[in-house]
């Protein structure tokens, strides 16, 4: 299995879980991927943390290539539709792009976003997302039966 961890994922699994996600990735159970814009804003809002998911989690980082971009593009005329009332595209684009590249960046390389944020659940139809809540990976695959 191919997992991607969202920001609001990787703090929460490296401090409860991290021994078990980077045994589960050393035994080849998963692999562990942390889009750049995720580790990015690990970077920018908790500094050392960036370093120490990579190291504990034993993610790989991935940047945004061109594939992705496309992805995204192909992505776009789906997500444009979504709207709040009362905003442009233009608006909802600047609020929402780093997700939906990190959603691109999922779909396209088909991982499992693990995250607990609500806008990933709301696009994950309409772009073919697969995304599963912090709370349901870690009952699902890290807790034994």
């Amino acid at each position: 299995m191919k997992i991607a961890i969202d920001s609001n994922a990787a703090e929460f699994l490296l401090k409860h879980y991290g021994a078990e996600v980077y045994e589960g990735a050393q035994r080849g159970r998963w692999e562990v991927f942390l889009p750049i814009i995720v580790y990015a804003e690990q970077s920018v809002w908790k500094g050392h943390l960036a370093s120490a998911i990579i190291d504990g989690l034993s993610a790989q980082v991935v940047p945004l290539d061109q594939n992705h971009a496309d992805a995204l593009g192909g992505m776009w005329d789906n997500l444009r539709g979504r709207p709040r009332p009362g905003e442009s595209p233009e608006q909802l684009w600047r609020r929402h792009k780093c997700d939906w590249l990190i959603a691109a960046m999922c779909v396209r390389e088909s991982w499992l976003l693990v995250s607990d944020d609500g806008d990933f659940q709301r696009i994950k139809d309409t772009v073919g997302l697969n995304v599963i809540k912090v709370d349901d990976f870690v009952q699902n695959h890290l807790t034994a039966p």
